[in-house]
């Protein structure tokens, strides 16, 4: 799956964050992800990122 799908997967996870707030979410799971990687663990990664930062 290529990276912008999975970014339109995420908007929509963080649809109730402001813009900047996906944006910054986005960018930090992308600047750290292992390829390849799946969509499942492309979004296991996310959610470890959102209880990291206690923002969820």
């Amino acid at each position: 799956m290529l990276i912008a799908n999975k970014k339109e997967g995420l908007i929509m996870a963080f649809r109730t964050f402001t813009q900047i707030e996906m944006n910054e979410h986005i960018n930090t799971a992308l600047d750290f992800i292992q390829y390849p990687i799946t969509s499942i663990e492309f979004h296991k990664y996310l959610s470890l990122v959102v209880r990291e930062k206690k923002i969820w």
